[in-house]
């Protein structure tokens, strides 16, 4: 083991490392300076990477009104919340007690929303998609405001697409045949 500018060189036995292609060798393993932890390898080679911040609902709220065109009292009504709680979490407050329901539900509601964006034109079109009812009765917007997600989902996909057919039961769709020859 040799020590060469702040590195650990440790030579390989080129008759013991696997091939990485045809005719040659792995190369050398040289391993990261001694003074140098994992935590600056990131900042050093990840710094071009710019992360959302964590517990922030300023932007998905945000993503939210871009995707709907609401308004914070729209938004808030989907929430189960007031329109001043839907403008505090907007402009990046603290949770508290009592709006902790209403930040929970902002991350699955942007998750629905989103995904439907990629069916749907943003803005008015989806607008208008939430609020066709479904063969149910109830519309998007409604299974939303009950945080029924996945069934929200779906009931805007039936109003891009039209309904799902429905599935078939073993019992009703099953259609006897007489056997030809006996099976032995």
């Amino acid at each position: 083991m040799t020590v060469v500018a702040g590195y650990v060189e440790t030579p390989v036995d080129a008759a013991a490392t696997p091939r990485i292609w045809p005719g040659r060798s792995s190369p050398d393993f040289v391993t990261p300076p001694l003074e140098q932890t994992v935590a600056d390898l990131f900042s050093d080679h990840l710094a071009w990477v710019q992360l959302p911040e964590l517990g922030s609902y300023a932007r998905s709220i945000v993503e939210i009104r871009e995707l709907t065109t609401w308004s914070f009292r729209e938004l808030a009504d989907i929430l189960g919340t007031s329109h001043t709680t839907v403008g505090r979490l907007a402009n990046d407050a603290a949770v508290t007690g009592r709006s902790r329901a209403a930040a929970d539900r902002i991350g699955p509601l942007l998750d629905v929303l989103s995904r439907l964006a990629r069916v749907v034109e943003p803005g008015e079109k989806l607008v208008a998609v939430l609020r066709t009812p479904s063969p149910t009765g109830q519309s998007p917007i409604d299974l939303l405001a009950a945080a029924e997600w996945s069934r929200a989902f779906l009931a805007g996909l039936d109003a891009v697409q039209g309904p799902r057919p429905e599935r078939p039961t073993a019992m009703r769709d099953t259609i006897r045949l007489a056997a030809t020859r006996e099976l032995l």
